[in-house]
């Protein structure tokens, strides 16, 4: 189990923001209003050994709304321990990740809007996020 998956299992994410996907592989990731998906993947790094080295740095989360897809999946959105935590993403049937967006100060995520080709994710301070749900979260590829 990847270090993402274990600590979804136990309804936490790693304050950091960033894009995290089930495979282990995680990236900075920045709303930016400029970017036609208002939001921008930085550089990879390594969870695991941000783990090790403040394993205190996470928080419990709570998932506020899911939303169904065709493939038995689901969109989700949530929020942190603190008032301005808020994270969404893909979910598998199963109810694992596929791939998740923490953003510690964008506050709780609580809209998903699905389109023919985009899903859009709202906060609650008016932060809006779009990504084609049944591709590579902000054109990163499968490893």
């Amino acid at each position: 189990m990847t270090a993402i998956a274990d600590l979804w299992a136990r309804e936490q994410l790693p304050i950091r923001d960033g894009l995290y996907l089930a495979d282990g592989r995680a990236y900075d990731f920045a709303v930016d209003a400029a970017a036609p998906s208002g939001g921008r993947v930085g550089a990879r790094f390594d969870l695991g050994v941000q783990l090790e080295s403040s394993p205190e740095n996470v928080t419990n989360v709570l998932t506020t709304a899911r939303s169904p897809l065709p493939d038995g999946g689901f969109l989700c959105v949530g929020e942190g321990s603190w008032g301005s935590e808020g994270f969404f993403g893909r979910l598998a049937a199963d109810g694992g990740i596929v791939w998740l967006v923490y953003l510690e100060c964008a506050n709780p995520f609580t809209e998903i809007e699905v389109g023919c080709s985009q899903a859009v994710f709202r906060s609650t301070s008016g932060v809006r996020i779009s990504v084609a749900p049944d591709a590579a979260p902000f054109g990163v590829e499968d490893a």
